[in-house]
């Protein structure tokens, strides 16, 4: 009973540890030498650049323009009890673009990507070895998901702190430009940077690889499964990552 308790808890360890060595194959499989069929499809890019894109533009909208009015309205209110709401906008801008829209905004669209991909991962029927995958499979949507990061996060942004901006407007907040100029004297290039790194590199690469991994560990599986996962570890890892990366920049 003993014997057969120890070999459970082993399967179980190699269970959970399984995805980490996976991961780390297909990391290494990028950067190893092309095999000699790789080749860029420029028709499958093309598609994965407008779905990732174009397709999510209302996802990135709604999100950016829903978490920035509820991000004003429980600020703005409360500031109104100190009677130092035309600070509104030096308390709202810097958390948009540190921690909410990072994990926010920017963690729906990569669930949303792994999902998709973990599909596509589990429908793959090319060579098996990990390496030809990460070259043919993942190398074009990660390259799809970073370039298109771009844009997105910088039209997600815009989005955002508009609806803040005019809401706060509304309900309290003396001028527009008085929550302008408290958020041009809050926000640093520290600010921005972190911003932009979370969402043009951080999160699409974190959403690539989750979807790509577990469809590859449930291949052969219900098609419900990988994506479930995908998404599950999308939240983790992106919760992870982003607060690290955070406590790295603004911790001395």
């Amino acid at each position: 009973m003993h014997g057969y308790q120890q070999a459970a808890s082993k399967d179980l360890l190699l269970h959970w540890l399984a995805p980490f060595g996976r991961s780390a194959r297909l990391a290494l499989g990028l950067l190893a030498p092309r095999v000699s069929d790789f080749s860029l499809t420029w028709a499958d890019f093309k598609s994965q650049c407008w779905w990732m894109g174009i397709k999510s533009i209302p996802l990135v909208t709604l999100s950016a323009a829903f978490v920035g009015i509820a991000l004003t309205m429980a600020t703005v209110l409360e500031l109104l009890r100190y009677g130092a709401v035309d600070m509104s906008g030096s308390v709202i801008t810097p958390l948009l673009l540190r921690e909410l829209g990072p994990l926010t905004i920017s963690l729906a669209w990569s669930a949303r990507v792994a999902a998709r991909l973990a599909v596509e991962a589990q429908a793959y029927s090319g060579e098996p070895s990990d390496i030809v995958f990460a070259q043919k499979f993942i190398s074009i949507r990660l390259l799809a998901g970073l370039i298109m990061a771009v844009p997105l996060s910088a039209f997600g942004l815009v989005v955002g702190y508009s609806a803040s901006a005019l809401f706060a407007t509304t309900i309290g907040v003396s001028s527009l430009s008085d929550f302008l100029e408290s958020s041009r004297m809050a926000v640093t290039n520290r600010d921005v940077a972190v911003y932009m790194i979370k969402l043009i590199l951080v999160n699409p690469t974190i959403a690539v690889f989750c979807g790509s991994l577990f469809g590859r560990l449930c291949d052969g599986t219900d098609t419900a499964v990988a994506p479930s996962r995908a998404v599950t570890a999308v939240f983790l890892a992106g919760y992870f990552a982003n607060t690290l990366f955070s406590l790295s920049v603004y911790l001395p």
